[in-house]
């Protein structure tokens, strides 16, 4: 599929540098070629620092043309992305839009400015900076706290982990997982 091709029909493409990377399968030359870039993490992680991250440095890598300016801009993209697809406005501050905020502590080492907030977002912030976060108006995250029992999620999250990696073992598609691995003795 070409940059043209996505363009011609206002799609977009989503850009899991580090899913891409750890998966091996390769990599898009023409990222600055596409109209509509977005960034996800494809699973692989939720930390859309380090997908800035890694998507600017890998581009850079592969001789890439795009600055940080322009990986903040797909990480923005994703707000029309989730407008076209759930029928509801994202990415302003404003009547009528989903009120989605992170509230970020940083103390920056040099001047921070609307000309080089990309910068500081691709080298200086990172998830350490979340302070607060706001999805749909209501607090999830306060003063570095989750307002919810994170360990009872990540014990579903455990067995759920632990059930799929068996139904994978006995359909033979993945004899590498750590459970597994544990069971075998490797």
């Amino acid at each position: 599929m070409t940059s043209s091709y996505i363009n011609q029909r206002d799609a977009f493409l989503v850009h899991n540098a580090r899913s891409n990377m750890n998966n091996h399968v390769g990599y898009n030359h023409h990222l600055s070629d596409i109209r509509n870039l977005a960034l996800g993490t494809d699973g692989i992680g939720s930390d859309m620092f380090e997908e800035m991250k890694f998507a600017f440095f890998k581009h850079r890598d592969a001789g890439g043309p795009l600055w940080p300016d322009s990986f903040a801009k797909a990480l923005a993209n994703g707000n029309e992305l989730m407008s076209r697809n759930f029928g509801a406005k994202f990415g302003l501050l404003e009547a009528g839009y989903k009120a989605d905020l992170t509230i970020c502590d940083y103390n920056s080492p040099t001047p921070l400015l609307a000309d080089n907030i990309a910068g500081h977002i691709a080298f200086g912030m990172g998830s350490g900076s979340v302070h607060s976060v706001m999805v749909n108006g209501v607090m999830v995250y306060e003063d570095r706290q989750f307002n919810f029992d994170c360990d009872s999620i990540y014990a579903q999250a455990r067995k759920a982990a632990a059930s799929m990696w068996r139904r994978m073992e006995c359909a033979g598609i993945n004899n590498s997982s750590p459970l597994l691995s544990e069971k075998r003795g490797n």
